[in-house]
């Protein structure tokens, strides 16, 4: 789970977004994972 970096942008950038961040890791000669996501737009939920 880490180390980890998160980004946050909207859907129009989200492409351009997503190829920095393999460019990056590309630079840096570090394997790694880019993934683009949507948020969960729900509270949490308790239960007994």
């Amino acid at each position: 789970w880490g180390p980890a970096v998160y980004g946050v942008t909207d859907e129009s950038r989200a492409d351009a977004a997503e190829t920095a961040g393999r460019e990056a890791l590309e630079a840096a000669g570090v394997g790694g994972d880019v993934q683009v996501v949507a948020p969960r737009n729900e509270g949490a939920q308790l239960s007994e």
